[in-house]
């Protein structure tokens, strides 16, 4: 197995989790399991293309569709309506208790 290199990163960039990466959105079947919606990515996948869920009253049924701060989420799931807006973003899952960071319900 190749070893990863331990150079340090070029001068000028950053690792950190408000990168630009992050700030231009985030995708839409990530964010669902990085906010606790789903369990499982997969299973974020499955309602998307299901078309359960709408964001800003628009339904999508594209898994790869880029999420803003801002954007209101609509999902039906185990015949219970979600309603949040999103409020952040953040590269892994997040605990229980930080799900506020990350969403708002409405």
């Amino acid at each position: 197995m190749p070893r990863r290199s331990r150079r340090k990163p070029p001068a000028g960039t950053t690792t950190d989790t408000t990168s630009a990466a992050m700030q231009t959105g985030q995708r839409l079947d990530h964010w669902l399991w990085c906010a606790r919606l789903t369990k499982t990515r997969n299973e974020a996948v499955r309602l998307i293309t299901s078309g359960a869920v709408r964001i800003n009253r628009a339904r999508t049924e594209k898994p790869a569709t880029r999420l803003r701060i801002g954007d209101v989420i609509t999902l039906i799931r185990h015949e219970r309506l979600y309603i949040c807006r999103v409020l952040g973003f953040h590269p892994r899952r997040v605990s229980p208790r930080d799900v506020a960071t990350l969403r708002e319900e409405l």
